[in-house]
């Protein structure tokens, strides 16, 4: 029997322009996804999902006309809320990207404004959930401490920066995921793939748990310290008995 996935595309829309974003919207003949959006008495920014998003393709549409922080701080969020409700892969679309018109110094002691707001979206969504495709698989580095090799150089690892991460991110981006290897000493996991790059994961620390394959169905691999692992669903099993012992 030959199973198929369906791709699932939500176009989640900010307040920053609704005319433009509804167009879009009929133009793609989708309609936009459920989003509330809300905003408390001091200027705090609330943001929660009306809908499944579970395993779907989720853009993030958001212009920064108007009052830029604030819309771009809305955007930040919902790409975190989008990320936790477990949406497979999340596109930032900023049509009017705020803070552009600052993207180099044109003098001494200034800032590059326009790199904080585009370092914040990749460590919001890519830093760490970077998708890997292997067939029906996508590999999380997710919970965890991780490092990106290559011929034996670390080429980033989980507290590199923004231009560090990104790099390891595009390099191993496209590659095949050839062998997965969980080590006797702990839960420290091994991601070989076929262009030579190899990505290491271990938990935080020796009570966490990390979090690491996803898939289109819904499972997810999560293995503890305690060299246990569960592959079910998106939720931790409340049963002790749900847990099994890694093999080695």
């Amino acid at each position: 029997m030959e199973v198929l996935t369906k791709k699932r595309l939500v176009l989640v829309a900010g307040r920053g322009h609704s005319e433009l974003s509804n167009e879009v919207a009929e133009h793609l003949n989708v309609p936009l996804g459920e989003c509330v959006l809300s905003t408390f008495a001091n200027g705090e920014i609330y943001c929660r999902y009306g809908e499944n998003i579970r395993s779907a393709d989720v853009f993030v549409f958001q212009t920064h006309g108007g009052s830029i922080n604030d819309l771009l701080m809305e955007q930040l969020i919902m790409i975190d809320a989008a990320k936790r409700a477990s949406a497979k892969r999340i596109t930032a679309v900023c049509p009017f990207y705020g803070y552009a018109r600052q993207d180099r110094k044109a003098e001494g002691r200034e800032p590059i404004s326009a790199r904080p707001g585009a370092s914040n979206k990749v460590r919001a969504n890519l830093a760490t959930r970077g998708a890997y495709v292997e067939g029906d698989w996508h590999l999380w580095i997710y919970c965890c401490s991780w490092e990106v090799l290559f011929n034996n150089k670390r080429l980033a690892h989980s507290e590199s920066s923004d231009s560090l991460i990104m790099r390891a991110a595009n390099f191993l981006n496209g590659q095949k995921l050839v062998r997965f290897s969980i080590l006797p000493r702990g839960t420290r996991c091994v991601f070989e793939f076929d262009l030579g790059g190899i990505l290491k994961t271990w938990p935080y620390s020796r009570t966490d748990e990390q979090w690491l394959l996803y898939e289109p169905t819904g499972n997810v691999l999560v293995l503890r310290a305690d060299k246990r692992y569960s592959h079910d669903s998106s939720n931790r099993p409340e049963d002790e008995t749900d847990w099994k012992p890694i093999q080695h």
